[in-house]
């Protein structure tokens, strides 16, 4: 696959970044959570479901711990683009 050309030319930050797939994998679990309290499912389905639901929580753990890593970091201003 070709190389793409960058959208912009100042860096983008990691947790600016980050914070809308935080936001979206809080919800992801929200629902598989709700699946597992609500639905009755065979026992093949629900281990598949909370092996899931595991996952993202492992996924939403780590990325919120990235996020606010970078988030710590102060904010520098650009040397210039790409």
């Amino acid at each position: 696959m070709p190389e793409l050309p960058k959208y912009h030319l100042s860096e983008h930050r990691a947790d600016a970044l980050l914070r809308p797939l935080e936001r979206e994998l809080g919800m992801l679990e929200t629902r598989v959570k709700h699946y597992l309290d609500r639905l009755y499912m065979a026992a093949e389905d629900r281990a598949a479901v909370e092996a899931a639901y595991a996952a993202l929580g492992v996924a939403h753990a780590e990325v919120t711990r990235r996020v606010e890593a970078r988030a710590a970091v102060p904010q520098q201003r650009a040397q210039g683009g790409e």
